[in-house]
């Protein structure tokens, strides 16, 4: 390690001819690799005889601390990555660093699979899911990793935290403006050996996007800043639900002085069975709608980067992503009416509908960071492009059958289908960091520009004749512009870590319906909180209290007022209307020698929004649309613990209560409340001395929740996971298999407009993969995680 003293002056001569007996000194430092990388996560301890002083360096590597009294200390550096370091140093007022670490040796890739690194490391601002460390993610994607992060859901609805709403996903600090399938399309296309950690951030600073209710998930690909080339390649088959499926990816990392470049590339293929039922008991009949689909898929991806070193305080670089997806699929509705009074069919509707999707969507970033003098003040740029473009066309056939089964001589409809979204994003972002003896200030602003396209075009086929239906059909245009600041202060004095920031977002929305003419205004201005409070009482004990606001915008596609049939009468259809919901969290937690940690927490949602079934009880029209009316009020208590029973056994737990109220403004939709539990438990074993030979046994349940105007039923998980080790470690093979019971999906029971009602996801997650991943070159890889500029734009788009 090498330490470069910003104050060259100061010495230890100096330091014993002015040493006051009692005096706050603000010490700060900035961690680099010797590639002059900044390195997050480095515990940095200041000791003397009775007292020692902890810290951990931020995501850009700098780290602060206030020393209550001036004299001769050691200091003590360590990081899982780097020689660790203890050296002699005197502290007589403010003082700046700049430590330089030297890379271990040990191959970093197969300690992480051996399981020297915890699983889940919990700390006071989020919880971090090491990759590596999962037995059951080897060979998967970051969907399937993302189902084994204690507490993180994720399916067709989006991803949420339990007990505690819906969170934005970000990859490398970006968020993803992708929601629906295709956010779990652009997932898949990630393959799970390109992950070191899942960062879970439930309390979220200002200088964060303000978007996601319970915060957000970060997702951190693994960067190789060793000198010289490394990479690996992966190939995986899975059969997931009788289909069989594959992908195939390489990773490749070349560092040479100040150029760093990294590139992977994707390809995979899968076929898919999903679907939902709804369900609806009128007074004198009930109606059942089962849609059943299969889907195949194929998706190329690749990401392509770089930085390079202008000067020791300069650098510059980019990242562009490319993603296709192409789907070839149908879907089978079937949607019986049967009497109350004798139990017998009265009609059948069933549809057939043809689909084939095509999704491009790519990325750029540019990006440039400065240094500004020294004592860690920096400034970054981003400048982002993001371009989305989704095309559909399918056949859609509707027929009537009367109870006996026979086809009614009027019940078949016909349309073709073409629909089209095309979605454009530039961003400007421009961050200061700025630490002083008061406090850390950061400071930034942020500008949006938004503009989707999107149409649906129905035509009814008569004959060789079709026209089309204006009715159904859409052409839609939708521009939002937002202008954001924030600013952040963060300080240490004595035992307590203390935040304090504040958000602002300036928004202006337009929604244009071509066809029917219509015009959509609506302007915001919110502010955006946040305080954090972490006192640390010695090494056994540590309190954190936090709190809040955030904001939870509609994606692209829902405020688009288009219909998507699922029988002649019955649908989707989008609100241009709806707004944004909004959540404030106050949480207090407890951690005991960073292994148990209990935590109590209290939100409110206000002007939230759900997906409604509208029924009317003299007619058999069904459809189902967003709408703001809820106001949700949660709060529980959550306990983790991390143990190691035995030396080759680890074991992450976790439990979850918390009750909901849940109060409707809208007169047929019923109140609801009610309590909800979450248990899980992740369990790795080695087999052997070596570490070569691993096994996992993960499992998860979720009892009867209020799942915001409904109440689901219990569903849970069981996964199961076998890796070895061979060629000097190099070579990983995996078997997993996941959701073994088959039992991982919902069933939300509702009471609209006096009637019961039900929704069934049925998204079947069980599989059965293997995989071979062969790593080349120096493997020693760190997270490589950064903010760019369009984190709040990417989740929205569907």
């Amino acid at each position: 390690m090498t330490i470069s003293h910003r104050r060259p002056w100061l010495s230890l001569v100096t330091c014993l001819l002015i040493l006051p007996a009692f005096s706050q000194i603000h010490l700060t430092a900035s961690v680099e690799d010797v590639q002059h990388h900044p390195v997050p996560g480095v515990s940095i301890a200041l000791c003397r005889v009775g007292d020692t002083l902890r810290g951990l360096s931020d995501d850009r590597g700098a780290f602060s601390i206030t020393v209550p009294q001036a004299g001769y200390y050691t200091m003590r550096v360590t990081h899982v990555s780097f020689v660790p370091q203890s050296l002699p140093i005197g502290l007589v007022r403010d003082t700046s660093l700049m430590l330089v670490l030297q890379s271990q040796t040990l191959d970093l890739a197969a300690v992480q699979v051996t399981g020297t690194r915890m699983l889940v490391d919990r700390r006071a601002d989020r919880t971090v899911f090491n990759v590596g460390a999962s037995i059951t993610a080897a060979g998967g994607d970051a969907l399937n990793t993302l189902t084994k992060v204690p507490g993180v859901r994720a399916g067709s609805d989006g991803v949420s935290i339990v007990g505690k709403g819906l969170t934005r996903v970000m990859v490398n600090g970006k968020l993803l403006q992708l929601s629906g399938d295709d956010l779990l399309n652009y997932l898949r296309a990630i393959p799970a050996n390109e992950l070191d950690k899942i960062e879970v951030i439930t309390h979220p600073s200002a200088r964060y996007e303000a978007d996601g209710n319970a915060g957000l998930v970060n997702i951190v690909t693994r960067r190789n800043t060793n000198e010289g080339y490394s990479g690996n390649v992966q190939t995986s088959y899975k059969v997931a639900n009788g289909y069989n499926n594959f992908g195939a990816t390489g990773n490749i990392n070349y560092n040479h002085r100040n150029l760093s470049l990294f590139g992977n590339v994707n390809f995979s293929g899968w076929t898919e069975l999903e679907g939902f039922i709804i369900g609806i008991d009128y007074p004198s009949r009930t109606w059942s709608l089962n849609d059943t689909g299969i889907y195949k898929a194929n998706n190329k991806a690749f990401t392509v980067g770089g930085d390079y070193k202008l000067s020791p305080k300069a650098s510059v670089g980019f990242v562009y992503n490319w993603n296709y997806v192409e789907y070839e699929g149908n879907d089978n509705v079937h949607n019986p009416i049967y009497a109350r009074s004798t139990g017998l069919a009265d009609s059948m509707l069933r549809t057939y509908a043809v689909y084939n999707p095509v999704a491009i969507n790519q990325s750029l970033n540019l990006h440039y960071v400065q240094a500004l003098g020294s004592g860690g003040r920096q400034f970054s740029l981003d400048g982002d492009y993001f371009n989305y473009y989704r095309t559909d066309y399918s056949h859609f056939e509707s027929n009537v059958y009367d109870g006996k089964g026979n086809e009614t001589s009027t019940g078949k409809t016909l349309y073709y289908n073409t629909a089209k979204q095309n979605i454009i994003v530039y961003t400007l972002k421009g961050d200061v960091l700025l630490p002083t003896k008061a406090a850390n200030f950061s400071v930034g602003a942020k500008l949006s520009f938004i503009n989707n396209y999107s149409n649906a075009f129905y035509y009814r086929l008569s004959g060789s004749l079709s026209g089309m239906d204006s009715t159904k059909s859409n052409e839609f245009t939708y521009t939002e512009n937002t202008q954001a600041a924030y600013v952040n202060a963060a300080r240490k004095a004595g035992r307590w870590d203390l935040q304090a920031g504040m958000r602002v977002e300036v928004e202006q929305t337009r929604g244009y319906s071509h066809t029917l003419r219509q015009t959509t205004l609506q302007n915001y201005l919110q502010w955006f909180p946040s305080l954090s409070a972490v006192y640390n009482h010695n090494e056994d004990h540590t309190i954190s209290l936090s709190y809040g606001k955030r904001i939870n915008r509609p994606t692209f596609w829902t405020l688009n007022p288009y219909k998507s049939l699922l029988t002649a009468f019955s649908y989707f259809d989008g609100n241009p209307s709806l707004q944004p919901e909004y959540t404030q969290t106050a949480e207090v937690s407890h951690t005991y020698r960073k292994w148990l940690t209990t935590s109590a927490y209290l939100s409110h949602t206000s002007n939230g929004f759900d997906n409604v079934t509208i029924a009317s009880v003299d007619t058999n029209l069904v459809y189902r649309t967003p709408l703001n009316f809820l106001s949700t009020y949660k709060y529980g208590i959550s306990e983790s613990v991390n143990i190691s029973p035995t030396p080759w056994w680890q074991s992450t737990n976790m439990a979850n209560v918390y009750y909901t109220r849940a109060t409707s403004r809208i007169a047929y939709i019923a109140d609801i409340s009610g309590w909800g539990e979450y248990l899980s438990t992740n369990n790795s074993f080695s087999f052997n001395k070596d570490r070569t030979i691993k096994g996992a046994i993960n499992f998860w349940c979720q009892f009867p929740e209020v799942d915001h105007i409904g109440r689901s039923n219990t569903y849970y998980s069981l996964d199961l996971g076998l890796m070895v080790l061979t060629l000097k470690k190099k070579l990983a093979i995996a078997l997993n298999a996941t959701d073994l019971t088959k039992s991982g999906a919902s069933t939300v029971n509702t009471r609209v407009n006096g009637m019961n009602m039900s929704w069934e996801n049925f998204q079947l997650m069980r599989s059965f993969a293997a995989s071979l991943t062969y790593s080349f070159g120096n493997t020693n890889v760190k997270g490589s995680s950064r903010e760019t500029g369009n984190e709040s734009e990417r989740k929205r788009v569907n």
